[in-house]
């Protein structure tokens, strides 16, 4: 496969190189090229580079690293540093690492839900498929690459277009549970076209602007729920304005929390004993999926824990100490997913 090669990403392997101390020639070596070619691509004279080159020349010129993990996002970082929002879409060789390539982790209840989505509709593995495979809202026939993106021109500005081609036997691994690892674009579109299926069941052509965009809502609710979430989103996200502000805010918070938490069960404890359960429950589970909140949580004196026996506050630094434990364990990427 080969890419475009954008003055945005002729740049960007230019500052990556320039950041990491490594030479052009080094850069040539190490890639079996002559330093011309590296000169060539590094000012968007080349119109394509092969992916597996250009792979490799990421992953050396970042300092190595896993690719996925710590090579693409520092390169999106860096990219944006510089680059017209409006031209992210030119980017075809980031969409196709981040969203075909990249592989994301599929819960196994996530598996089922999508299994009883399936049944509740009264379709088949298969039919799914055959509903992926059509196409219908992006109208993309079969002479179109499957399972890439394309840059197309749209009014003078690139727009992406992708074409999705799924297997039965791959959608219903994945409904089986026995796929725990799937391209976010492959798992997307599975979503896209079960909520399709459901909303507009008899739907069989393009569906209007507003209703394709109900659908994407809800995919994306759908996705955001399981926690799963493209590379480019989840960084465009953690950049916005209010994510920014929110974060802010909580690091900014005078450490009464626990109090207005304990306050808040006690409420509802008086109103209904089981609600008030389930909440705490729900509250253990978000203390175990976000340790750096539950150590802002417990960021208070022991001295402070009154009643609380010595043997109870060592089993509290010994679960705070499990979390940390865990959380360092975790690959980096891995870390910022559980921090958003």
């Amino acid at each position: 496969m080969k890419y475009a090669v954008t003055p945005e990403l002729a740049t960007l392997l230019k500052t990556l190189r320039a950041q990491s101390g490594v030479s052009a020639k080094d850069l040539a070596k190490h890639e079996g090229k002559s330093p011309s070619y590296i000169s060539k691509l590094e000012n968007a004279s080349l119109k394509t580079v092969q992916k597996e080159t250009l792979t490799s020349i990421l992953t050396y010129i970042s300092g190595g690293g896993d690719f996925f993990e710590e090579v693409l996002p520092n390169a999106y970082r860096t990219l944006q540093a510089f680059m017209e929002p409006y031209r992210l879409a030119a980017q075809v060789w980031l969409f196709d690492y981040d969203a075909v390539d990249r592989q994301v982790n599929v819960p196994e209840d996530m598996s089922l839900e999508l299994k009883r989505c399936l049944d509740e509709l009264g379709i088949t593995a298969g039919e799914l498929a055959d509903r992926i495979n059509a196409n219908i809202d992006s109208g993309l026939g079969r002479n179109f690459p499957a399972n890439q993106f394309a840059a197309i021109d749209y009014e003078g500005k690139p727009r992406l277009t992708y074409r999705g081609q799924v297997s039965f036997e791959e959608v219903e691994q994945l409904v089986g549970g026995k796929m725990q690892q799937v391209g976010y674009m492959f798992l997307s579109n599975v979503v896209f076209n079960l909520i399709r299926w459901e909303l507009f069941p008899q739907q069989e052509s393009k569906l209007p602007p507003e209703d394709a965009v109900a659908v994407l809502n809800n995919a994306a609710a759908f996705m955001d729920r399981w926690e799963i979430h493209s590379l480019i989103g989840y960084i465009h996200l953690m950049g916005s304005p209010n994510f920014v502000a929110y974060q802010t805010q909580l690091i900014s918070q005078e450490n009464d929390i626990p109090a207005r938490i304990a306050d808040t069960l006690s409420q509802m404890v008086k109103i209904e004993s089981i609600a008030a359960i389930k909440q705490l429950n729900e509250f253990n589970n978000t203390l175990e999926w976000d340790p750096a909140f539950a150590l802002k949580l417990m960021g208070i004196p022991f001295s402070e824990l009154n009643g609380l026996s010595h043997k109870n506050k060592a089993k509290l630094l010994d679960d705070i100490q499990r979390l940390v434990d865990s959380y360092d364990s975790l690959p980096e990427m891995q870390r910022k997913f559980d921090e958003y």
